[in-house]
């Protein structure tokens, strides 16, 4: 696996699995695809979000003379303002809630590509970008980006995604399925954009795993943190 070219820096990717040198072959190319330095993860490097980042690795490793077509993300994450621990510096920093929300919509954009087999956080315990920080006085304390990991795995586990909704401009819905049951993973980029779901919601559930208002019908409204919404069935 490899080459774990870190940053959007592809044409390095692109000269090493192309590059026809006798028995070197890779059977995963490898990318630590950060994209902290735009904010957001929807937001556009060079014209491409992270999407379109995942989308181009992917079509690199489909050409290259010496690599699969087998794509894993190794690393990724958003620095925390709370000390100097990333070499990006703080003019990219986020709090701990922008660093969960960005985390979970990181999850749903590059793996909803299709193109990519495995994408990782960096990292589980440690200070300024940790799912779980130690405190001063030695116990850990786990911050909301663990919740909000913890909540992708249990609500979406299983499920089988069937596209993104139409939506108005800078919000997402994405569809899936799982033991026959529909569910809508939606946010958007500021907070009260409304949507319409294709059925009335019998069960909202939060970022963190919490139960979300009451809902009587199929308009949502959407912020930053996205939100899981298991429709009625048809």
């Amino acid at each position: 696996m490899g080459p774990s070219v870190i940053d959007f820096e592809f044409q390095s990717i692109l000269a090493v699995v192309d590059r026809p040198v006798p028995e070197l072959r890779f059977d995963i190319v490898s990318s630590l695809l950060y994209v902290d330095r735009r904010g957001a993860p929807e937001n556009r490097q060079m014209g491409l979000d992270t999407m379109d980042k995942v989308t181009l690795l992917r079509a690199i490793a489909d050409v290259g003379r010496c690599s699969s077509s087998r794509c894993w993300i190794t690393e990724f994450n958003w620095p925390l303002w709370e000390g100097p621990h990333s070499p990006a510096g703080k003019t990219v920093a986020v709090g701990e809630e922008e660093q969960a929300d960005f985390l979970v919509r990181y999850y749903l954009l590059a793996l909803g590509t299709g193109l990519v087999e495995r994408v990782y956080w960096w990292r589980l315990v440690a200070r300024g970008y940790g799912l779980v920080v130690p405190t001063g006085d030695g116990p850990l304390r786990r911050r909301p980006s663990w919740y909000a990991l913890k909540t992708l795995i249990r609500q979406l586990e299983g499920a089988v995604f069937e596209g993104p909704l139409t939506t108005p401009y800078g919000a997402y819905l994405y569809r899936f399925n799982r033991d026959g049951c529909d569910m809508v993973v939606g946010w958007s980029l500021t907070s009260g954009t409304r949507a319409t779901l294709a059925r009335p919601v019998r069960e909202a559930v939060s970022r963190d795993g919490q139960p979300s208002a009451a809902f009587s019908g199929c308009d949502v409204v959407l912020g930053p943190s996205p939100t899981y919404y298991h429709l009625a069935d048809a």
